[in-house]
């Protein structure tokens, strides 16, 4: 089993209040002096850690903690994560991928011309959406309709980049249309953006960027999956982070994205320049350079793909956490026939309440027995290893192998991702209204999961009965 802080109940405001409620009510009775209710990570767990209790979960068999990386969540010192593993000492805190990737990918931001392109290009499409008149004209012109920058919605926000991108001249065209209109308001704002697009430094900085979300875009989408586990996703962001290295080093790709970007101008007849630069400059970047190729290479593409590198490195590749699974991962089949080394296996068996002093003998026995089995077999019947730990508990025997078996599970169970779990709140928007606001904990709940499990059938009849 695992936690979820993102969604660890489908209205955690309405059991905050309630709890809060009755401990005021228990320590001052009737008294008007009743204290602020404090939501911090302390209260928060206790909260789920009462929530388990009270629906019958066992605590012994919590493993994880999946949870983004707020510090109301997070914190060493009164996160939600630390509460709650005072209660259950052996959960292991699961950071959410998607979360850490969006983070790093938040650190393009960093970068001044990075920055400006994404808040030129939020005030175009709000500009279109705002109106029903300038939509119709990008409709006319583009065919589709521009897709809002969402920041929580990881995907949308890279395939509104990547069509603003691949739209760019059809946007500026449906501009250059409305600023032409008698309205002063639209036709004026129309004629600001056009020349916020028509600008050299912004579409070397969309193309860019679009190049380094071309890469996350895939992964982004793999870890929303259900069926995924901490070793494939862990893989997968080092597939990011090594593809991302080789072209900060190939200079041949710079120049392929910046070709793109020049015939896009080219195709709006903006001149290709860069800015003045000077012998001091502190607003601005003003890397010395010979042409504007090599000038938007270290303006731009440079510390952009290394702020989101360095990012990624230290959240993924540098992060203690994450250190602690990579004992797990070791029971893989992958890891097990490449690595003749042992794992702490004492702390291991420890961290998972194993005091027997034989059981360490018997999981140092158990994997000498699993490593032979899967080098007898790659070698003798060339099966392919298992590089999955799903993968690797489907083919493990449990009566053979008992202690592995129990890891593998608990490699599986530990949660990559709480974009599953946010996925309730979009539910919560649509069933608590303003018409719906004292609506009680227990209907909510019902209805949320007849909302989100609309799979399973429903007898009206007997929860008429009933």
């Amino acid at each position: 089993m695992h936690l979820s802080s993102s969604v660890s109940v489908l209205n955690i405001e309405n059991n905050l209040v309630e709890t809060l409620s009755t401990v005021a009510t228990a320590d001052i009775g009737l008294c008007d002096n009743i204290p602020e209710p404090k939501l911090n990570g302390q209260v928060l767990g206790k909260l789920v850690v009462e929530i388990m209790q009270r629906v019958g979960l066992s605590l012994d068999k919590c493993v994880g903690i999946g949870t983004d990386g707020c510090s109301v969540m997070a914190s060493q010192i009164c996160g939600a994560v630390k509460t709650i593993q005072s209660f259950v000492p052996q959960a292991l805190r699961s950071p959410c991928f998607n979360h850490a990737l969006n983070l790093s990918l938040g650190k393009s931001s960093s970068v001044q011309s990075i920055h400006n392109a994404v808040g030129t290009v939020k005030e175009v499409v709000s500009f279109f959406n705002a109106s029903a008149k300038r939509n119709f004209i990008f409709k006319r012109v583009a065919g589709s309709q521009l897709q809002s920058l969402c920041e929580t919605r990881w995907v949308e926000r890279h395939d509104s980049l990547l069509q603003f991108c691949s739209g760019l001249h059809d946007i500026v065209r449906a501009l250059t249309i409305i600023s032409k209109w008698d309205d002063r308001d639209s036709s004026s704002k129309a004629n600001i953006l056009v020349h916020a697009l028509s600008s050299s430094e912004f579409i070397v900085s969309l193309f860019a960027l679009c190049d380094v979300l071309s890469v996350t875009l895939p992964i982004s989408k793999k870890l929303q999956t259900v069926k995924i586990d901490c070793m494939e996703a862990k893989a997968t962001v080092d597939d990011v982070i090594s593809v991302l290295t080789t072209r900060r080093d190939d200079f041949d790709h710079f120049d392929q994205v910046y070709g793109y970007a020049c015939d896009s101008m080219t195709d709006l007849e903006v001149p290709v320049v860069m800015p003045r630069l000077t012998s001091r400059q502190k607003n601005r970047a003003n890397p010395p350079a010979d042409s504007a190729a090599e000038y938007y290479r270290r303006a731009v593409y440079f510390p952009l793909v290394d702020s989101v590198l360095a990012d990624l490195n230290y959240r993924f590749v540098e992060n203690a956490t994450l250190d602690k699974l990579n004992d797990l991962t070791y029971f893989v089949p992958a890891c097990v026939v490449l690595n003749e080394s042992l794992i702490n296996i004492s702390s291991l068996l420890k961290r998972y309440s194993f005091a027997d002093a034989a059981d360490e003998v018997k999981l140092r026995g158990e994997l000498a027995l699993w490593r032979q089995r899967w080098i007898r077999l790659k070698t003798e019947s060339n099966v392919v290893v298992p590089e999955t730990a799903a993968d690797a508990l489907e083919a493990c025997d449990r009566m053979t192998f008992p202690f592995i078996h129990t890891f593998l599970c608990i490699l599986v169970t530990l949660p990559v991702s709480t974009a599953s779990a946010e996925r309730s709140f979009s539910t919560l928007r649509r069933l608590k209204t303003w018409l719906r606001s004292r609506m009680t904990e227990e209907r909510l709940t019902g209805l949320a999961l007849m909302n989100i499990h609309r799979d399973i059938p429903v007898d009206v009849y007997e929860i008429y009965l009933s």
